[in-house]
């Protein structure tokens, strides 16, 4: 045996059913984890010696950074848009990192600061228009993403900085130097 309501019989039941079982339990939507960071850091520098060139390059970052757990159990994720220009021609190169974020916790005047990196996760280099322009790589954690947080964890305010790297110890920053130094001229 069927059933079949019409719209004036799902308007009826709607009516008729009292408002407690419309109303969502709490198991339905739990609250947010008030340990779940989600947050966008964007930010600026001028390296005065990009990959040893002696010459500087403008660096854009902007990452999307979600962080989550307590002191002891931590996982997270990000995925950032870098931008390097060469101030003397505009050239541009644009690399993509999507992953794991490597997180170090640093004690501070007013509370305490996550560094956080993209530091081997998968990246795409960009150097102009089309397929024959794109390098895949890993995130050599040259951009480095501050975050401070108040001594009850409150979040407080973001930065990015430069990190200062050797193309002699780390792979995947003497590729990004090798194919960004040709592609910006340098």
């Amino acid at each position: 045996m069927k059933i079949r309501l019409g719209l004036g019989g799902v308007v009826l039941a709607l009516l008729v059913l009292p408002a407690s079982a419309m109303a969502a339990t709490p198991d339905m939507h739990p609250a947010p984890d008030p340990r779940h960071h989600h947050l966008e850091v964007a930010g600026s520098f001028a390296d005065t010696d990009f990959c040893g060139t002696g010459k500087t390059v403008e660096v854009k970052a902007k990452a999307i950074l979600d962080i989550y757990g307590g002191e002891r159990r931590r996982r997270s994720h990000g995925h950032a848009r870098t931008v390097f220009t060469n101030p003397a021609n505009d050239a541009i190169v644009v690399m993509k990192s999507d992953g794991r974020l490597n997180l170090r916790r640093m004690a501070e005047k007013t509370g305490f600061a996550i560094v956080a990196s993209l530091r081997g996760a998968p990246a795409l280099i960009k150097t102009g228009k089309g397929e024959d322009n794109t390098f895949r790589s890993r995130d050599p954690g040259y951009v480095l993403y501050v975050l401070h947080f108040s001594e009850d964890g409150h979040y407080l305010s973001s930065e990015v900085r430069q990190n200062k790297l050797d193309t002699e110890t780390n792979r995947a920053f003497r590729r990004l130097c090798r194919i960004a130094t040709h592609a910006l001229g340098l």
